[in-house]
């Protein structure tokens, strides 16, 4: 840990006479903090230069090994801008995704730690409606390797993040999810059903806390964590509400 630290620091000193950067300390969810025993990442910035108008972004892993990449037109507001590659600390890609003008656009390929694949999403150019789904599921596999989804049409499951159990599951039918969709955390269990166009048309959610149930049939955007530090693997979330 130390060793990475003073690896940055060095770095950051030799290229600011030429180019200026910035080394923030930043937890899981992408929160600044101040000691070292707080962060879990420590994330390089490099400022834009008269030739390149963009920050350049590189997050490490406290052992020192690169866990992201990415540029930014803009840091507030965040806005991503092109390819932006996270990594597992073993060093294998963890995803690959695309950003136009600060949100997802285009494909986005995730893999297991392993290196084999495990899903495509491909996200629209122009920003859809709130009721839409936010992306086409393209290619989905399971962790022995078998095929789950193939050219929008199948069965897909998404793992938690050790990859131990199944976070959500449901069938896809064109790139969107069809019939019954159900989804378990330790926070809440929920069940939602689609329609042919990927429209939701009824849902549960049990809040696993309190034991309490809420009924709802549209849904409603949240708005996301920071998708520099945080990837968003799913649909946005709902809020629960019987409308």
């Amino acid at each position: 840990m130390k060793a990475l630290f003073t690896f940055l620091f060095l770095a950051t000193a030799t290229v600011g006479l030429a180019q200026k950067r910035d080394t923030l300390l930043i937890t899981g969810d992408g929160t600044t903090v101040t000691t070292r025993d707080s962060a879990e990442y420590v994330r390089v910035i490099t400022q834009p230069d008269t030739k390149v108008k963009l920050y350049l972004i590189n997050d490490y892993f406290k052992s020192g090994k690169l866990q992201m990449t990415a540029q930014a037109t803009s840091l507030k507001p965040e806005k991503l801008e092109g390819e932006v590659t996270y990594y597992y600390e073993n060093g294998n890609k963890e995803a690959i995704s695309h950003y136009k003008d600060g949100r997802l656009s285009g494909l986005r390929d995730k893999f297991y730690p392993n290196g084999k694949p495990y899903f495509t999403f491909t996200y629209p150019e122009k920003e859809e409606k709130p009721t839409e789904p936010k992306y086409l599921i393209i290619t989905h596999f399971d962790l022995s390797g078998a095929v789950l989804v193939t050219e929008g049409n199948g069965y897909f499951k998404e793992y938690d993040d050790d990859f131990k159990s199944v976070y959500r599951e449901g069938a896809v039918k064109n790139g969107k999810p069809i019939g019954l969709w159900k989804s378990h955390t330790k926070y809440y269990d929920r069940t939602e059903t689609y329609d042919e166009n990927g429209k939701i048309t009824s849902g549960t959610t049990k809040n696993n806390g309190t034991g309490s149930f809420i009924t709802y049939t549209k849904t409603l955007k949240i708005k996301p964590f920071s998708c520099i530090k945080t990837m968003v693997l799913q649909q946005p979330i709902v809020i629960a509400l019987t409308m």
